[in-house]
């Protein structure tokens, strides 16, 4: 997919929660000079001094036509950081059950006001047979349950208030029904509520 997108001019944009997978990316995809946005990265406000801070590595992929791949966890990128102008395309390895962070996600790349002619590629990669299904289904419900909230049916377009207008990133009721469900060879679905 990121040869393709090199291929076609375009940047991608790859999401994962853990740092071991942006870190391991980093290495296996160095030959697209990819920029890297995690926990362990600082920021300018916190330590100006860093070899490597979030804002040098967001400034990179936006205007350093080598940078052809950001690697990023939702958590360190979250926030006033905007993509839209320079990348369309998300890969997300894994997400969360944090419904709220996902979207918001999604935001860096794809803003209300667009060209209706810009195409915005997401790929979400869900294994048959994983937790990633369950994690997968009850992000789907969280988000159309925050649309109905909002009478907008294009949620996913627009960034979200904090977690808590909404209630916690982990339903623990749903959430933990689900995962054991699946964890017992069942469907994964929890009552919805």
């Amino acid at each position: 997919m990121i040869e393709r997108n090199v291929e076609a001019g375009r940047k991608t944009l790859i999401w994962s929660n853990f740092v071991r997978n942006l870190e391991t990316l980093e290495r296996m995809l160095q030959r697209y000079r990819p920029a890297l946005i995690h926990g362990g990265i600082p920021s300018e406000i916190s330590d100006a001094s860093a070899p490597r801070t979030r804002e040098a590595e967001l400034a990179r992929f936006r205007t350093d036509d080598a940078c052809q791949v950001l690697l990023a966890n939702p958590a360190a990128t979250s926030e006033g950081v905007s993509l839209h102008d320079v990348c369309h395309d998300a890969i997300y390895l894994e997400r969360t059950f944090n419904a709220g962070q996902y979207l918001q996600s999604i935001d860096r790349i794809h803003r209300l006001g667009m060209s209706p002619d810009q195409d915005t590629q997401i790929t979400f990669l869900v294994m048959t047979n994983t937790i990633d299904e369950v994690v997968d289904g009850r992000v789907r419900e969280k988000a159309e349950r925050l649309g109905d909230m909002l009478n907008d049916p294009d949620i996913v377009t627009m960034a979200l208030p904090d977690d808590e207008d909404y209630g916690p990133a982990i339903d623990s009721e749903a959430d933990i029904a689900a995962l054991f469900a699946h964890l017992r060879g069942g469907e994964g679905d929890a009552p919805a509520r």
